[in-house]
């Protein structure tokens, strides 16, 4: 199933399990529903003995030491302003040094990774996760005239023009047709993105929670 769009930090957590059948996702479905209670609780619950001494990070950026991918996810074990953590997202490919950063994430006790077979003291469910070359275009407000939309799976993937730039965004379905012009903010860039229901790979494609039309 092709349901990678997110949106508020649950729906992000409860998206990763649709991204592709693996090994964790009745794991990954569970965290998602536990993820309220866990967010409240993060703050007063006891600081992790292996990955941190805070509990929690003191940014939402960091330098990658390993990236463990296993099936639709990634296990990414991040530097923090010199602090250990990890970190799970949809699946992207990492080299240790690169810099990455993210827009919210949700705390994860004693989570045990089927796939890796590992348990993880501390982890953090990561909704949206960037490199820094596409913070900036994911973080701004856009507009841009539609050139091709398809449908699939309960959702619309359009091919939008904007200053010239094109670029592709997945969003929850809805009626757009050629000429249409259109407006979105935020989102989640993933590369090399497969989806199987239009049996098609994407270079790089935006997920967004939203598009919107324009009068006219």
């Amino acid at each position: 199933m092709n349901r990678p769009i997110i949106n508020s930090l649950a729906f992000s957590l409860a998206s990763l399990s649709l991204l592709a059948a693996c090994s964790d996702h009745a794991d990954i479905n569970r965290a998602a529903s536990k993820i309220t209670a866990t967010t409240t609780q993060a703050a007063a619950a006891p600081a992790p003995s292996v990955h941190s001494a805070s509990g929690q990070p003191a940014a939402k950026s960091g330098t990658v030491i390993s990236n463990h991918i296993a099936g639709a996810y990634s296990y990414i074990e991040t530097d923090i302003q010199g602090e250990r953590f990890w970190l799970a997202a949809s699946a992207i490919r990492l080299d240790p040094g690169d810099e990455i950063a993210w827009n919210d994430h949700a705390a994860m006790r004693n989570f045990t990774s089927k796939a890796l077979n590992k348990t993880f003291d501390q982890i953090l469910f990561v909704g949206q996760l960037f490199k820094p070359a596409d913070v900036a275009t994911a973080s701004a407000k856009h507009t841009g005239t539609v050139l091709e939309s398809k449908s699939a799976a309960g959702y619309s993937y359009l091919h939008v023009e904007e200053k010239g730039n094109k670029v592709w965004l997945a969003a929850p379905q809805m009626l757009i047709t050629p000429g249409q012009t259109v407006q979105w903010e935020g989102g989640s860039t993933m590369r090399n993105f497969t989806s199987r229901a239009l049996d098609h790979t994407f270079e790089r494609i935006i997920f967004v929670t939203g598009i919107s039309k324009t009068p006219g």
